[in-house]
């Protein structure tokens, strides 16, 4: 990364890519990016793009969405609990799902 002329982008949903590593898609879609982000400012633009690739963590066994709660593994469903408490839910809504 170039450091003053670099852009850090985060990936939006169904960027999930089977068959190729974090890291490789990371560095395709920075490619991309930084084609985009050149042909936009101009030719001679040094911006580069480098991307966060998360999608692979969201791709496990765990439901995800407004599914039931009680799906997903034990420490999630902790967690979960604590940031309804924290956001004020009394914890019988909080535990009702």
């Amino acid at each position: 990364m170039t450091g003053r002329n670099a852009v850090v982008g985060v990936h939006g949903i169904w960027n999930l890519q089977d068959g190729k590593t974090p890291v490789e898609v990371a560095a395709v879609l920075g490619r991309r990016w930084t084609t985009a982000l050149r042909r936009g400012l101009g030719l001679g633009s040094e911006v580069e793009a480098v991307v966060a690739y998360y999608a692979h963590h969201l791709a496990g066994d765990a439901a995800h969405g407004t599914g039931d709660p009680a799906q997903l593994p034990e420490p999630e469903q902790e967690m979960l609990l604590r940031w309804a408490a924290a956001l004020g839910a009394p914890a019988e809504v909080a535990k009702a799902g």
